[in-house]
């Protein structure tokens, strides 16, 4: 199985994974929309989509926009406890980490 392929199981996050091996590092735990669309001002950003039993979802570029747009209403806040506060009953706990080589991402973890 290829780097790819492998799939999230479930518990912390150490490490992030692709066609080239393991790396990245969080740099910050908990992200809120302010932050997101600061950091989407700032530099380009990529989202990476981790849902348990599926391989990690690597946002291309050009999509980012799109992206935000369509899982914004989905992003964890407090106010909101509970799954069914969320459109199809499903957040997002959104972390920034760093790249291999030091681009910052948005880890967009999923909770259904």
């Amino acid at each position: 199985m290829t780097d790819v392929e492998r799939r999230y199981v479930g518990g912390s996050l150490s490490k992030l994974w692709d066609d080239n091996g393991e790396f990245g590092q969080c740099v910050k735990d908990v992200l809120t929309e302010e932050d997101i669309r600061a950091m989407l001002r700032e530099t380009p950003i990529r989202f990476v989509e981790v849902d348990v039993g599926r391989p990690l979802r690597w946002i291309p570029l050009n999509e980012r926009f799109e992206f935000w747009k369509s899982i914004c209403p989905n992003l964890h806040v407090l106010e909101k406890p509970y799954l069914e506060d969320y459109p199809s009953c499903f957040f997002y706990a959104a972390s920034e980490w760093t790249g291999r080589d030091g681009e910052r991402l948005i880890v967009l973890k999923k909770f259904h």
